[in-house]
């Protein structure tokens, strides 16, 4: 309202003309506000109608969608800050072990019944498929073509997993090249990098002296890669990791380049490597192993030199990446607890001392040149004897590497899915349109009070065997979960590599601590390098905790 003001006073004027003011003042302000409610509403009517046209909402059976509040972002902040927080929360608000949300652009469904998830990634659901994980690995991470990625992508997993199965499950192949991985170990790698300075204690990381020690003798002994075991090549291929899971959902090496130009020129740098020492094979004296000619073989025809190249680069860094960080902290935390050390060393020399006294007399082996002697290493037999070193690492696995891995599956149609949940004793079927992902996290199972007491204390003995020699039962509503750490995938594609994975790690701590003392400095445990900062993370640390080590007279 607007007030006629003529008095010819001027300190009236002024009173009339500041009331004629301000009430035009409020009248804007709400006509902006009721223009912005008009907009606001106008918003929500939208999202919501976008949330009802939403694939996952074409069967009202379909699970509850997390909501969100920007379109194609969707709930990507959310899940990507605090993946674990996100799951349990959500879990939570509606009390169900599934529900949906929208993440850049892709609807998923996440599902925390281990049960559930089992069947999922099992393969016993064939329109469910890991083929668009293993294309954006090669295509996306490892920039190959995208006819080279489909080649992996769609090709029948069985042919390389039996590949694999024959290099590193059957306990013959395995057993010699656990003999040759020791070898590496103690005759040139642990000297190399634990005995530098000469005499005397020596200060060094523990993922220079374990992950190294990994890196470095799994590309000599499994791969026959010489040229690669040295320090930089391990740098290298830990630098690339740090990334390799956020390059795996960004297609664009330019953006890639942007968001990590040291991941980018880490990996890049690696694969000229891999391109050289095929080119120097007939020249040099580097021979490929058996496990390398073969996966060569089962794709030289399928794919072009350089998309064979980056695969090459990717096989071979599978067999490190998610091992290096698992061999730091079961190292760490070995270090951590003098329990846990007196436990770990009494068994390792336990089992070195009979091996001792059963080759104190003179046998054919010993008079032999046998490369393959098992007098001075640890046997595959031997290693699964070591039953504390063996929970330290499943208590590792448990709670410290796999720390943000997810299991994905991929719907290549539409169809009706079916789900027992035994946890809750439901049952959800539901439709699924094509481009559905079906997502698990293994880490919130890891991390269940109902099913671990304690679960985010390391406990190196928790997976011990009782005094009657039985293992421990792990049980969430009165069901015994049978695979209570599910650190290996599952189904057709469970890592065919996980045997070998634990006992490269042993193999590689025996073969420490049997030659050299091993220290803190000052005495002093350091607090876990646990690293937060990571979308995706392997369990790679923060950094680097050094220890000093000592060769043992």
């Amino acid at each position: 309202m607007r007030i006629a003001c003529n008095d010819s006073n001027s300190s009236i004027s002024g009173i009339c003309l500041a009331q004629e003011e301000t009430g035009t003042e409020l009248t804007d302000l709400i006509e902006m506000l009721y223009n912005v409610s008009i907009l606001i509403f106008t918003y929500l009517a939208l999202l919501r109608l976008a949330w009802a046209s939403h694939p996952m909402f074409s069967d009202f059976r379909s699970p509850n969608m997390v909501p969100y509040w920007i379109p194609f972002f969707g709930s990507t902040y959310a899940f990507w800050s605090d993946i674990t927080g996100f799951l349990v929360k959500y879990r939570k608000k509606y009390k169900s072990d599934i529900f949906a949300a929208y993440i850049g652009g892709r609807p998923i469904v996440f599902v925390t019944d281990p049960f559930a998830a089992a069947k999922l990634i099992s393969g016993r659901i064939p329109q469910l498929s890991w083929s668009d994980t293993k294309f954006r690995l090669l295509n996306h991470a490892m920039q190959t073509s995208e006819e080279g990625a489909n080649v992996w992508a769609q090709m029948d997993s069985r042919e390389g997993h039996m590949l694999m199965e024959k290099h590193l499950m059957k306990a013959e192949r395995l057993n010699e090249n656990l003999i040759k991985y020791q070898r590496n170990l103690k005759s040139k790698i642990l000297p190399a990098l634990a005995e530098e300075g000469g005499v005397g204690w020596h200060k060094i990381g523990i993922m220079e002296l374990i992950g190294e020690a990994i890196y470095r003798s799994t590309a000599e002994s499994l791969y026959g890669y010489q040229s690669f075991s040295t320090h930089s090549d391990f740098k290298q291929s830990v630098t690339f990791d740090k990334n390799m899971a956020l390059f795996t959902g960004i297609k664009s090496g330019l953006l890639q380049r942007l968001f990590s130009s040291v991941s980018f020129n880490a990996r890049e740098d690696m694969v000229e490597k891999m391109r050289q020492v095929y080119r120097s094979l007939e020249n040099s004296s580097e021979r490929l192993s058996d496990m390398a000619v073969d996966v060569d073989n089962l794709y030289n025809e399928k794919m072009n030199h350089e998309d064979l190249t980056r695969y090459r680069y990717l096989y071979f860094a599978a067999a490190f990446m998610n091992t290096v960080p698992a061999g730091f902290w079961s190292f760490y935390e070995i270090m951590a607890s003098k329990e846990a050390y007196n436990a770990v060393t009494k068994e390792i020399f336990e089992i070195a001392s009979r091996k001792l006294q059963q080759y104190s007399t003179p046998n054919e082996e010993k008079k032999t040149d046998n490369p393959y002697s098992t007098m001075q290493y640890f046997t595959l037999d031997e290693l699964d004897q070591l039953e504390c070193l063996d929970s330290v690492i499943t208590e590792t696995l448990r709670l410290r590497s796999t720390n943000k891995m997810l299991r994905v599956r991929y719907a290549t149609e539409d169809f009706e899915i079916k789900l027992n949940f035994p946890l809750s004793s439901q049952t959800h079927q539901f439709n699924v349109k094509k481009g559905t992902y079906f997502v698990s996290l293994p880490t919130v199972m890891h991390r269940d009070p109902e099913i671990f007491e304690d679960p985010l204390t390391f406990k190196w003995n928790r997976f011990m065997k009782s005094s009657n020699g039985k293992a421990p039962i792990f049980t969430k509503n009165g069901k015994r979960i049978l695979r209570p750490v599910d650190a290996f995938g599952g189904g057709q594609t469970m890592c065919p590599g996980r045997k070998f994975a634990r006992t490269e790690i042993k193999a590689v701590i025996v073969s420490l601590l049997l030659q050299y003392d091993v220290r803190f400095p000052e005495g002093k445990v350091p607090e876990p390098p646990i690293d937060h900062t990571t979308f995706v993370n392997s369990g790679m640390p923060l950094h680097e905790v050094d220890v000093e080590v000592c060769k043992k007279s």
